[in-house]
């Protein structure tokens, strides 16, 4: 495994991942990738500045290889986009749990980067 792509949208649910991606991170030695996608053509200052920080936090943590990328458009097709560019990537991301109607409704990333990735998918449910 050469990547561990770790989506973030700001949320606290998002960053309950990033103990876990570390782990990994650490005796795995892959690159970890901060992602945030954006629905529209630019992401504010103070985002960037958050996937920096946390980049840095991390970094602190024992990790040496740590980048961000910012992403734009539907946050399910960017991701899964994404892995098709690592093909040698785990996906390590967070999920509310939904099912059902709700999730019919709403949608959901983790539901369709499950069925769609290139690779594998680590879920953990919020």
């Amino acid at each position: 495994m050469g990547h561990i792509i770790v989506p973030l949208d700001g949320s606290e649910l998002a960053e309950h991942i990033l103990p876990h991606a570390v782990a990994l991170a650490k005796g795995l030695d892959p690159k970890l990738c901060l992602v945030r996608v954006s629905r529209g053509d630019n992401m504010s200052e103070s985002e960037r500045e958050e996937l920096d920080l946390l980049a840095n936090q991390i970094r602190s943590e024992g990790v040496a290889d740590v980048e961000c990328k910012i992403l734009y458009g539907d946050p399910s097709r960017a991701i899964v986009d994404l892995t098709y560019e690592y093909p040698d990537a785990l996906v390590a991301m967070t999920t509310h749990g939904r099912s059902g109607m709700s999730r019919w409704l709403m949608g959901s990333v983790a539901d369709t980067v499950v069925r769609q990735a290139a690779g594998p998918v680590l879920v953990l449910r919020g």
